[in-house]
């Protein structure tokens, strides 16, 4: 669904810094030059059905209605424009206008035919956008029209989901008088009291508890989400308070996910871990997947909570992490040397090495963390504060033609080092605190590291976990560095703007492009002999009622690749994520690309900080393709080494370890995001 945030800001865009993202009768209509558009309208008739240059080619209708111009709006329909016209997502004049609240708009298209039983392609009305904009004004005057009240979209959500979402009150009061249930869920399970939550809209909350809304559903068939989790990862501490003292279940974890207090991590409020301790909630309680609040906090360096959670008797030999770290191994290997010194002041032995096969010391010199390396030998680690430059650049600076060594930065994240360059791909932080000495030993970026380097830096679109604006800032220390990015950056022209379907030759690489399903590109990579194929967020998803579950959009970016000839060496691509589609659907279109490109070596990706998902998928799905070398990255900073057409990690001995050989299993190293 369009969000009123998003129209607003494209609208105040294209009015602001783009006037001219159209021919002559968008730029007078977005002016609101009458005189203008009554000349346009008497010289060229046929200029109602110029679209502009946005990313939704607007008609100069859907123009008027977004900019609220009624008069405008009446010349254009009067000269013969369509009332119900679309946009590309074929939302309708009267839908943009709704979700901006334009009631004199919507007033004056209702009257000229505008259909308020029209569904957009992604199956909204214009009522479903009048809510979504947070306009009861507006949502009177389509419900006077004849709108459905009873509308659901196709993922199953209602308008009760989306006014407890944008906190619409007068929405909420009608619907429970008109007797629609307030425990609806939508398709993922989802109920209105969880949405109210996640946002602290505490009058709609109590609406919703006293029409009998469950206060401890969970979003089947994920089970991902309580009402009280929601407010906890939310933030909001006032909705928390009232949901225990209505009776939620302090202890529920969902399926094989967190509890309310394990999530407490997610919040910078830690008033909400304290309450939860308050009501009960046990701080050693293990959820599903073997996690507690302790192990959590510690893996997103939250020194309070850990500090919080100890004080109330949270225990180290409780639980562990997803790949079996104990709270100190978690600690050591990302280098948190305040949250090691609150676990050893808390009775942790600096010389153990519970759930892996490596001691604490031996995580942080492995990491690049030497001075939480220096810290341990003080407090009695045995063996020297020595980092192991093996895993740093400069330990990895000699590479042939056609070889690689390869860093993963989380996420979709990864570094690779060529003979002559130094590609890094869709950086992402990530949600944890970086190291106090970051480098490509720990997945983190330090500019000061690649000074030296060719580098070469692509984002393949916008979204928040591939592009950080902070690798704008790597050029104060980097003489030679390049951007590539699949979106526009406003105000900078120091970087390339790649668009689909585009090949581009410049430091010494060349690069192709493909659209993606998501947003921006997939990137194709030459360079010093080796062809590297980044998906971004190209996946097949969302495919019912296609042929065999493959979506057109998806396989026909995977075949002109491969017309155009192209043979991955390695492959990068997601297997998981809200934004790819349904795993099921994904892996389909992993194993479309597999049969028409037949990458050497492929890396699955984009499942945050949940590594042993990538060696499941491998596990499930290696078998099928052995011609092809699969790996998975089981922590941040992981090192691989690409010569001869396969790939090997390189492992804490310096040795490397075949592709096939860590499939199934990710014993050796936490991972975390």
């Amino acid at each position: 669904m369009k969000s009123m945030k998003l129209i607003a800001f494209c609208t105040l865009l294209i009015v602001l810094v783009c006037p001219a993202l159209g021919s002559e009768i968008h730029e007078a209509v977005i002016e609101g030059d009458v005189a203008a558009v009554k000349s346009l309208l008497r010289s060229n008739p046929s200029c109602i059905h110029e679209r502009d240059d946005s990313a939704m080619h607007n008609l100069p209708l859907l123009t008027a209605a977004i900019s609220g111009n009624v008069e405008i709006a009446q010349l254009l329909l009067d000269a013969g424009a369509d009332v119900n016209c679309g946009d590309t997502d074929n939302s309708t004049p009267l839908d943009d206008a709704s979700v901006l609240g334009r009631a004199e708009m919507v007033a004056f298209l209702l009257t000229r035919g505008a259909n308020v039983h029209h569904r957009d392609n992604k199956g909204d009305t214009a009522l479903s956008f009048a809510v979504s904009g947070n306009s009861w004004e507006v949502a009177q005057l389509l419900l006077d029209a004849g709108s459905d009240l009873f509308y659901r979209s196709p993922d199953g959500r209602t308008l009760m989901h989306t006014a407890a979402r944008v906190g619409m009150i007068e929405m909420i009061d009608h619907l429970l008088e008109q007797g629609i249930p307030a425990d609806e869920m939508m398709e993922h399970g989802d109920t209105p009291l969880g949405e109210a939550a996640r946002r602290g809209h505490i009058e709609i909350m109590t609406r919703l508890i006293d029409a009998g809304a469950d206060l401890n559903a969970s979003n089947a068939p994920y089970k991902f989400w309580s009402p009280l989790r929601k407010t906890v990862t939310g933030g909001q501490l006032e909705a928390a308070r009232l949901l225990l003292e209505r009776g939620a279940d302090v202890a529920f974890a969902c399926d094989e996910h967190e509890t309310p207090l394990t999530s407490a991590y997610r919040t910078d409020n830690l008033e909400i871990a304290r309450l939860l301790i308050e009501h009960g909630s046990d701080v050693n309680q293990v959820s599903p997947r073997g996690e507690t609040a302790l192990v959590k906090a510690v893996e997103s360096n939250r020194a309070d909570l850990v500090a919080l959670l100890l004080a109330n008797g949270a225990r180290q030999d409780v639980g562990g992490s997803r790949n079996g770290n104990a709270p100190l191994q978690i600690a050591c290997l990302q280098g948190y040397t305040e949250v090691a010194g609150q676990l050893i002041a808390a009775g942790a032995d600096v010389n153990t090495a519970d759930g892996t096969a490596y001691k604490p010391l031996q995580l942080a010199t492995r990491y690049g963390h030497d001075d939480l390396a220096r810290y341990l030998v003080e407090k009695g680690a045995g063996g020297k504060a020595e980092v192991d430059t093996r895993f740093t650049l400069t330990g990895q600076r000699k590479v042939g033609k056609r070889e690689a060594a390869v860093w993963h930065l989380g996420h979709a994240g990864w570094a690779v080092k060529t003979r002559k360059h130094l590609l890094i791909f869709d950086y992402y932080p990530g949600m944890s605190t970086p190291p106090a000495n970051p480098g490509l030993a720990n997945g983190f970026i330090n500019p000061s590291e690649l000074k030296d380097e060719n580098v070469i830096v692509f984002a393949s679109h916008h979204h928040r976990d591939h592009y950080d604006p902070a690798i704008f800032e790597w050029a104060d220390q980097i003489d030679n560095i390049t951007y590539f990015i699949g979106c526009e950056v406003p105000d900078r022209d120091d970087y390339i703007e790649m668009a689909p379907r585009q090949t581009y030759k410049e430091a010494g690489v060349e690069v192709k492009t493909i659209f993606s399903t998501d947003a921006g590109v997939g990137m194709v990579v030459e360079v010093d002999g080796l062809t590297i194929f980044h998906g971004g967020d190209h996946s097949n998803g969302r495919s019912a009622g296609c042929p065999n579950g493959l979506l057109p959009a998806y396989t026909n970016e995977i075949d002109w690749l491969k017309a155009e000839g192209v043979k991955p060496d390695m492959a990068f691509m997601g297997i998981r994520g809200c934004s790819l589609g349904d795993p099921e659907e994904v892996k389909l279109g992993v194993h479309y690309a597999f049969e028409h490109l037949k990458p050497k070596v492929f890396f699955p990706q984009h499942a945050g900080g949940n590594y042993q998902t990538y060696s499941d998928w491998i596990s499930t799905n290696a078998a099928s393709y052995q011609s092809i070398k699969m790996m998975p990255a089981v922590a941040r900073g992981d090192l691989f080494r690409y010569e001869k057409g396969t790939i090997a990690r390189v492992d804490m001995k310096g040795d490397k370890r075949a592709a096939g050989s860590c499939a199934g299993k990710t014993t050796q190293t936490a991972g975390r995001e």
